[in-house]
């Protein structure tokens, strides 16, 4: 996986979380196959007369120990945690407006929750009620009336942003926004919503960030001058527990945890815009930054010293994307040779293999193992041997 995504650490995209135990496949015939922890979602027995393509699957979500079919009239059917059915396998206390009367159109999760966004834009939630499975604090905002457009989670949050601007939060680590209320009001709107395990960051449309939360990333109080949009922000990105802001002159600013990437002084020189940073990818605790000439620089834990492989990271050859596992960055260059670094994940086995004879096109991750696609259709892979079956 390509882990540029602006609202994403490992395991987590776009407000939603990877189930940890279990996997479920979509099939052509609209129909879903499950295998992994019996308890945790692998079991879906329960639910199989619905997810037998009778009525297509459309989309699968998950959190940690369940999952959510979406079904093309608009339903949704959960299944999951046997020993807890609190924790988003139990959809029954919204199962009136989960029967497709309206549309749902998306589910988003934190670890033990979900949250369903419906046609009419308003938002029903259901699972562990501390982290995010219990909106009723906040149902008149998230009821439709005004349109709620995207839902972003941490661990045990939600925000949802609305049409006119403004940001709704329920749960934990950054459900409570009350601090920063009056900037997520919608008098300046909110862009783009960010996070990281326990923080959430807001991009406004003047070009500031305002940061919420619990723990490492909630607190940017000692950047807060870089953020407040005299120099806009373009983009926000998050390791587990830090985040780091790519500006529009092309500079990077950092905050959170200092040894998960929140601390960038000891390469603050190469991350001042005199040469653009275009790009920032993430590992679990760690930052890559792409540069326009094609150069790497790397912070944080793991696979944030790239001291070992510095000669081939100088731009001499352009690397043109980075992948990663939770400790470990993989880069691929022009001549579609692999470069890597970091902890945990060694590529010296196959390093005849990586060294461009055949280039490679693309690379996929899981927490602790790549696989490399070459343009001759092989593929090679290396890391943990469990977790590259």
């Amino acid at each position: 996986m390509a882990t540029n995504n602006t609202k994403s650490f490992p395991g987590h995209t776009l407000g939603e979380f990877r189930n940890i135990f279990a996997f479920a496949a979509l099939k052509d015939d609209g129909s879903v196959v499950t295998w992994g922890n019996a308890y945790v979602g692998g079991d879906s027995s329960a639910v199989a007369s619905a997810l037998n393509g009778a009525m297509d699957v459309v989309e699968i979500y998950s959190n940690y120990r369940a999952f959510a079919a979406l079904r093309s009239d608009g339903s949704v059917i959960t299944w999951g945690d046997l020993g807890g059915p609190f924790l988003g396998s139990d959809s029954t206390s919204v199962a009136n407006v989960l029967n497709g009367t309206i549309d749902v159109i998306q589910i988003y999760s934190t670890e033990n929750a979900f949250a369903a966004l419906l046609a009419d834009g308003s938002v029903y939630t259901w699972g562990f009620a501390q982290i995010g499975g219990n909106s009723s604090s906040v149902a008149t905002a998230l009821d439709g009336t005004n349109d709620v457009m995207q839902i972003y989670s941490t661990e045990g949050g939600f925000a949802a942003l609305r049409a006119d601007g403004s940001v709704i939060t329920w749960g934990a680590y950054g459900g409570n926004s009350s601090s920063v209320a009056s900037a997520l009001n919608g008098t300046i709107d909110v862009t783009e919503i960010y996070s990281a395990r326990y923080a959430f960051a807001a991009l406004r449309a003047d070009g500031s960030v305002v940061t919420w939360g619990n723990g490492h990333g909630a607190d940017s109080s000692s950047v807060a001058s870089a953020l407040d949009g005299t120099i806009d922000v373009k983009q926000v990105y998050s390791t587990r527990d830090a985040f780091a802001a790519l500006r529009v002159d092309g500079s990077v600013v950092t905050w959170g945890q200092i040894y998960n990437g929140g601390d960038s002084s000891a390469v603050a020189g190469a991350l001042d815009g005199a040469i653009d940073v275009t790009q920032i990818f993430s590992a679990g605790y760690s930052f890559a930054a792409l540069r326009a000439d094609g150069s790497v620089v790397t912070w944080g834990t793991g696979g944030g010293d790239s001291s070992t492989v510095a000669g081939a990271l100088d731009g001499t050859i352009d690397v043109t994307q980075i992948y990663s596992t939770d400790y470990t960055f993989a880069a691929l260059r022009a001549d579609g040779s692999v470069v890597t670094w970091g902890q945990g994940v060694n590529s010296s086995s196959v390093a005849s293999a990586l060294n461009g004879t055949i280039d490679v096109t693309e690379i996929y991750s899981t927490n602790n193992a790549f696989a490399a696609l070459r343009a001759d259709g092989s593929v090679v892979t290396w890391g943990g041997a469990a977790w590259r079956q």
